[in-house]
This record gives C-alpha cells, sequence and structure tokens, in this order.
C-alpha cells in the first residue's frame, strides 16, 4: 500500500523503499496494467484451449448415444463405467462451479447430458 506525503508516496509494506515519486508510480502502475493485459490474453487463450478440449471429449459420446437410441440396445455398454463416469462428472461440475472456471463446468455439464442419456438407455433397454 502506498500513501501520499508531501507529493511522494511511501511504502507501508516494503521498508526498503522510502519514497517513490509520482513518475516511479505511474510507471509501476503502466507496467501493472501491461501485465495485466498480458495474463488476460493468454487466461482467454487458455480457456479457449480448455473449452476445445473439453468440447472434443464432449462430442465423443454423441455417436455411442445415437447409436444406443437408434438401436435400443445397451447391452455392450458397462453399467458400472457409466455409473462411476457419470458421479465423477457431477463431481467434477461441483469443482468447476466452486473455483468458477467457465471451461470446465460447461463442458462437464455437457457431457454429462451425454453420458448421463447413454445411462439412462443402458437402464431402460437392458
Amino acid at each position: 500500500m502506498l500513501v501520499l506525503v508531501n507529493n511522494y508516496f511511501y511504502s507501508l509494506f516494503d521498508p526498503n523503499i522510502t519514497q517513490i515519486t509520482n513518475i516511479q508510480l505511474r510507471y509501476c502502475l503502466l507496467t501493472t496494467l501491461q501485465t495485466r493485459l498480458l495474463c488476460l490474453y493468454f487466461m482467454n487463450l487458455i480457456q479457449i484451449i480448455g473449452l476445445m478440449a473439453g468440447a472434443l471429449t464432449t462430442i465423443s459420446f454423441l455417436p455411442q448415444a445415437i447409436k444406443t437410441w437408434r438401436s435400443k440396445s445397451a447391452k455392450d455398454i458397462s453399467l458400472a463405467m457409466f455409473l462411476c463416469f457419470c458421479v465423477g462428472v457431477i463431481l467434477w461440475i461441483i469443482y468447476g462451479f466452486f473455483i468458477k472456471d467457465l471451461p470446465v463446468l460447461l463442458t462437464n455439464l455437457a457431457t454429462l447430458v451425454l453420458a448421463g442419456s447413454i445411462l439412462f438407455f443402458k437402464l431402460n433397454y437392458d
């Protein structure tokens, strides 16, 4: 935290910094702003990668759900595997909600819909 006294800024937390001039403070704020913008850029890029990975992983369940729905047969699908998987996805959704991670939350919600439909077919068709 910085305090302004007689046109100088003093740091309350760092005893090694006795005075910071207005010019130094402006540079520090500009550098911080540039760093934040750069971090936002990479965080958005990382979130896009996360969303793409989640979308591809989620879409992979679509062919199985369609095949099971059309054939009205789920005899080759493991009930234990899909039960465990759906519980795990629900836990991922809870985790994504608490850490406020949009890619984790959205992709796992979509995955739960598809995997849940396969589980529903398994329970109803067999």
